[in-house]
């Protein structure tokens, strides 16, 4: 068993072993944290295992979890969030200025007005394209360059069509003379259907691929995720998914030509886009086997989560148990994939289309606002609601709808007639009213919401509870934060406490997660565990986050919202405006657990709810993921963290939860003892 087997010492190992008909187990880091993958009597990645093995577990579906998974990979892709292995904390950029001459408008002018179809091309990396010779991958073109050559001929010909060539970026650094040439190419005079994006330009490639109606790459990975938007693609080199059904391959140069014509008479197809979903699951999450004994912590710091050897013992860990199998013999590879039974009951074709009629139902509306408001009211709440819509209607940011879910148990005819008054004042405006179902159980404040997310239309969505109101610039402030920072998934700011009259009680200033533009996940945890991290109706969300992270949870009724932004905020970088740009009121769920404004009758419910919850959310995380941003990952570190949150769960009367980090600090302080600091 050896790391690697690209490398020469290994190399030479390997293919010894092979030679010897010895059977050779080779090792490398998987594409998620804290995980391995493994291959056998091949080098790592190569082309010819993993087509034998995707074979294997093509057809099998997934279920919703698995292609919540692999969405959210294409999401933090796309917006450029939290890198498959930068996962310790959210990088959040500082703007940059465009110079991409206004390509976005050029592009939409072409589509929309001359009707002309668009094809995305995407070069790739001339070093790692070189660097691949040995997995596998093959060139067609006696070079990327006389493909480009090719590809202008043949926009020439077709001047309906209208091809942008996305360059790699990196050509600015690595590939400086191909970089050169392809300056050259553009200089010598390209037709008018032709444009170029360099390296350096600030262009969104999502953006192309999004508007796009055909992709053709080189080997470039924008491939996989334009045919997981459902998209035709002509792959024209040998690439890690090339020859797969989601794809057209090119197979010798002298066909190009009819293969650009092929691809651009196929239209959109559900079928791409599953198995394009399928395998980005299986290369990217499935072929990473979960391996908790040791914690990269960065680019060269091992963690290790061993503390005796009865950790190693069968049946410690179902992931440990099965790498072993494979090792010995005992299971083939394909069979230690995705071993978590729960998913594979729940996959099929049905939960695949309903995961995909769920992502796409947004895409398919036309004239869509930028943010859907839902206010959740009940028999309770009538009097605040007038507060709500009055605030909303001096907004200086008018792109939205708004969706009023009653999920009152009485029928109230007082609320219409203000329904009717609204109306009379947005462009979308909707009032739902939901009833109690056929099996007798009542709808609360959690189901009200999801029905909220589930009619909405916006790229955002924010909910408010009625009596609270939002100030003049709140909209137009929020979304300005997104502009500015596209890494980030939510954006939060301060809040007043008001009375019913709206007169200003306190303040509450939520805590800033972000320094030096990264989002600290590690303190945002931490502070999770305190208290309320955000105030919902201070909040406003991509939209994306809800396909990603599911539905609000109904068994936490009123503190479902804590439970939502724990999840939000562990995945995807947040943003904090530093100003009070929202009122509440008392009987707001977050500023009444946080100021313990809890009536005795609901006490030990909030109290059995909120155990709940950071039970499940401590069990998902490992010790250093709590760790602040710029802490060294030390086991003096991980102790204090225990003790820290065990002092937190005693303080909260969790004192199972207390035990269970006694235990662990009790395991790292052994390993202290013996010198490992």
């Amino acid at each position: 068993m050896e790391f690697n087997g690209r490398f020469y010492p290994q190399r030479i190992c390997l293919e010894l072993a092979k030679e010897r008909n010895i059977r050779c187990i080779i090792h490398e880091r998987g594409r998620i944290p804290d995980s391995i993958s493994l291959w056998e009597n091949e080098i790592c990645h190569s082309y010819s295992f993993e087509m034998d093995l995707w074979n294997k577990v093509k057809d099998k579906p997934l279920s919703e979890e698995q292609l919540r998974k692999i969405h959210r990979f294409f999401m933090e892709r796309r917006l450029g969030g939290i890198k498959m292995r930068d996962w310790n904390q959210g990088i959040i950029s500082k703007p940059k200025q465009s110079s991409s001459g206004g390509l976005e408008q050029i592009l939409l002018k072409e589509k929309n007005e001359k009707n002309r179809k668009i094809v995305a091309v995407f070069t790739t990396s001339e070093v790692e394209m070189a660097d691949s010779q040995e997995l596998g991958w093959w060139e067609i073109f006696p070079n990327q360059l006389e493909w480009l050559k090719e590809t202008i001929e043949y926009f020439r010909a077709h001047p309906d069509l209208f091809g942008v060539v996305r360059l790699h970026p990196n050509h600015l650094h690595a590939d400086h003379y191909f970089l050169e040439s392809v300056k050259q190419l553009i200089s010598s005079g390209l037709p008018e259907n032709v444009k170029f994006v360099m390296p350096d330009d600030n262009f969104s490639s999502y953006f192309l691929m999004e508007i796009a109606d055909y992709g053709v790459v080189y080997a470039s990975t924008a491939g996989l995720e334009m045919a997981a938007l459902g998209k035709p693609v002509l792959v024209c080199a040998g690439t890690f998914y090339a020859g797969t059904s989601f794809v057209e391959t090119l197979n010798v140069p002298e066909n190009y030509f009819d293969a650009l014509d092929k691809i651009i008479w196929e239209n959109p197809s559900r079928e791409r886009k599953r198995m394009a979903y399928r395998f980005a699951y299986y290369y990217y999450i499935s072929r990473s086997i979960p391996f908790s004994y040791f914690t990269l912590t960065d680019q060269n710091t091992v963690f290790c989560n061993i503390f005796d050897k009865s950790d190693l013992l069968p049946g410690k860990d179902k992931y440990f148990d099965s790498i072993i199998d494979f090792i010995l013999g005992e299971k083939k590879l394909f069979e230690i994939l995705n071993i978590d039974e729960v998913d594979g009951k729940r996959a099929s074709l049905e939960s695949e289309d309903r995961f995909f009629d769920t992502i796409e139902r947004n895409t398919k509306k036309t004239n869509r606002p930028a943010i859907s408001i839902i206010v959740p009211v009940d028999e309770n709440q009538l009097a605040g609601i007038d507060m709500t819509i009055k605030s909303i209607a001096k907004q200086n940011f008018k792109d939205f709808e708004i969706l009023v879910i009653d999920y009152s148990s009485k029928n109230q005819s007082g609320i219409y007639g203000k329904i009717i008054e609204y109306k009379k004042n947005f462009d979308r405006f909707y009032y739902y009213k939901l009833f109690q179902e056929n099996n007798g159980r009542e709808i609360n404040l959690a189901d009200a919401i999801n029905f909220g997310i589930y009619l909405s239309s916006g790229d955002f969505i924010h909910f408010i509870y009625p009596g609270d109101m939002v100030f003049e610039e709140f909209y137009s402030k929020i979304l300005e934060a997104f502009r500015k920072y596209p890494e980030v998934f939510g954006v939060y700011s301060d809040a007043l406490i008001v009375d019913d009259s709206g007169k200003t009680l306190g303040i509450v200033q939520l805590p800033d997660f972000n320094s030096e533009h990264v989002f600290d996940r590690g303190r945002f945890m931490l502070f999770c565990i305190l208290s309320y991290p955000i105030i919902s109706s201070c909040a406003v969300a991509r939209t994306e986050c809800y396909e990603i992270i599911g539905n609000m949870r109904r068994e936490f009724d009123q503190m479902a919202d804590y439970d939502m932004w724990i999840k939000i905020g562990e995945n995807f970088p947040l943003y904090h405006i530093k100003e009070t740009l929202v009122g509440c009121q008392l009987n707001e769920p977050a500023i009444r657990y946080m100021l313990g404004n809890i009536h005795s009758s609901e006490r030990e419910r909030i109290k059995e709810i909120s155990h709940q919850i950071i039970k499940e959310f401590r069990k998902r995380h490992k010790i250093l993921d709590f760790l602040p941003y710029g802490a060294f990952p030390t086991n003096q570190n991980a102790y204090k963290l225990h003790m820290k949150l065990r002092e937190i769960f005693i303080d909260k009367g969790f004192l199972d939860l207390a035990e269970d980090e006694i235990n662990e600090a009790k395991k790292v302080e052994t390993l202290i003892e013996h010198g490992i600091p």
